[in-house]
């Protein structure tokens, strides 16, 4: 069986992500690719032949050439760790299908037919924050970035756990969407065992009968779902029945989406999702902008920010004056934007990150200990609230949610600048 590194999750690779070290001593027998990787070093899988690096210097080359390229909002000390943590020490690593032969062409990996056999692929994929990362005055210093990776090796026909050569290719983002697009793309095309790999919760998307005959779409919403940590469940209108609307209210599922076409015809569907729940559905459009709507939808309840931190573990206290109530826990919010003060809720902080808004739960409406924050979605009207959380910044599913609160206009909030109030 495959092996926790082979989970591909957002948010598991955002709370494991590494902090560099520019000062880090290289082992006593380093790899020849240098980068302070071990000699030995190799990628490993329970029901497989390990993967390792070539060890020639003509077979590390191409290896050699990406690495040697500076990354974007790193010194060179923190680029090389950088790489040297892509490839030496990755959060994931999953085997991904060979190469063919079009592929093997726009890569420039030339082997001979018989060669073909023996090559082996791998995705590799990291989450790094450099030594600094911390809020000053709302501000971010030093840039979380994530690696994404693919690495291919000509295995020895005789002995398979022995490289000739190698080709590599990498990618670093610096903020969560793109990141997810690439984790998607490693999913779509992982082997079958790695797409069993990990826990997630559910997602029932409602769609038209054409929508869901789609197969290329359906399973790149599956890849969408699968990386922000759910499994989609697919209905069509045929099947709204009895069952479906029962396990809206037994067996509710984590998020609810609908076609726009169809929420006309679901009113019950989305009425007893929300009575169970406490949460609304999202809509969602047409079939070409849907993987992007149902992307927002998923990343806006997984706990990461836009720019890859967890919201799970803020880095900023509400306010920046220094006269704030340090009984109170901070927000869960990783870069801070507009303050609003309302007469009865207190101080609501935007999130530049993921655009919501967060307040204490000052009121104490909830009746519920655990509920420490409130998240609010912006619109041009005013503040609406769509989330409870938890001291871990995690959304509290099965809850009913108070009326008091739940919207509130501009006309009621005193918006002041970033970081000029405290609570």
């Amino acid at each position: 069986m495959s092996g926790p590194a082979e989970w591909i999750d957002l948010q598991r690779l955002c709370r494991s992500a590494q902090v560099l070290d520019p000062g880090a001593q290289d082992p006593a027998k380093p790899h020849p690719l240098g980068l302070g990787i071990r000699k030995d070093h190799k990628y490993t899988f329970s029901t497989d032949h390990p993967v390792r690096l070539p060890k020639r210097t003509e077979a590390l080359q191409r290896i050699t050439e990406v690495t040697s390229s500076p990354i974007r909002d790193f010194t060179p000390a923190l680029s090389r760790q950088a790489w040297r943590t892509l490839l030496g020490r990755p959060t994931l690593i999953v085997r991904l299908p060979p190469p063919g032969d079009e592929e093997c062409i726009e890569h420039n990996i030339f082997v001979t037919g018989s060669q073909t056999p023996q090559l082996r692929r791998l995705g590799l994929a990291v989450v790094v924050h450099p030594p600094e990362l911390i809020l000053e005055k709302g501000e971010l210093s030093g840039v979380p970035l994530a690696g994404v990776a693919r690495l291919t090796i000509l295995a020895d026909p005789q002995r398979p756990e022995i490289s000739l050569e190698a080709w590599f290719e990498a990618v670093w983002l610096n903020n969560t969407v793109s990141f997810c697009e690439e984790l998607e793309k490693l999913y779509g095309t992982a082997i079958p065992e790695v797409r069993k790999v990990g826990t997630r919760k559910r997602l029932v998307m409602l769609i038209t009968e054409d929508t869901a005959r789609n197969s290329v779409l359906c399973d790149r919403l599956v890849c969408v779902s699968a990386v922000a940590g759910l499994t989609l469940e697919v209905a069509t209108p045929r099947e709204i029945d009895d069952n479906l609307l029962d396990m809206m209210k037994s067996a509710s599922p984590r998020m609810l989406a609908i076609e726009k076409s169809l929420i006309s015809r679901a009113h019950r569907v989305i009425n007893n999702f929300t009575a169970a729940t406490g949460r609304s559905f999202w809509p969602l459009g047409n079939a070409g902008s849907m993987p992007a709507e149902l992307r927002d939808a998923a990343l806006s309840d997984c706990g990461v920010s836009h720019g890859l931190l967890p919201l799970g573990r803020p880095t900023v206290d509400a306010g920046e004056s220094g006269k704030m109530d340090r009984n109170k826990p901070r927000l869960p919010i990783s870069r801070e934007g507009r303050n609003a003060r309302h007469q009865r809720f207190g101080l609501i902080v935007e999130d530049l990150d993921d655009g919501f808004w967060y307040s204490h739960d000052n009121a104490r409406h909830s009746r519920n200990r655990n509920v420490l924050f409130k998240r609010f979605r912006e619109s041009a009207r005013g503040l609406h609230r769509i989330a409870d959380l938890d001291d871990d910044g995690n959304v509290i599913d099965g809850k009913h949610q108070s009326d008091v609160g739940a919207f509130i206009p501009w006309n009621d909030l005193n918006l002041v600048a970033r970081g000029k109030t405290s609570p």
